[in-house]
């Protein structure tokens, strides 16, 4: 079956709804590794800082970027 027939078969909300789950996974993962490397990050150690990172606004930093990528 090809892509086009899943989602005239009624499969196109469940398709849309696995991929907002596996963005909000991956937005999750980025923001993991990035507190993780900050976190081993000298100037952080020194400074006693803790980066400000979470998915929230790694989803909407992607969104703007790709919309701008877009142009």
């Amino acid at each position: 079956m090809e892509c086009e027939e899943y989602l005239s078969c009624g499969y196109e909300d469940m398709i849309l709804q696995s991929m907002e789950k596996l963005r909000k996974q991956l937005n999750i993962l980025v923001a993991i590794s990035l507190e993780e490397a900050a976190l081993s990050d000298e100037y952080f150690i020194k400074r006693k800082l803790y980066p400000n990172v979470n998915p929230i606004k790694i989803g909407f930093f992607r969104k703007s970027a790709a919309k701008e990528h877009d142009f």
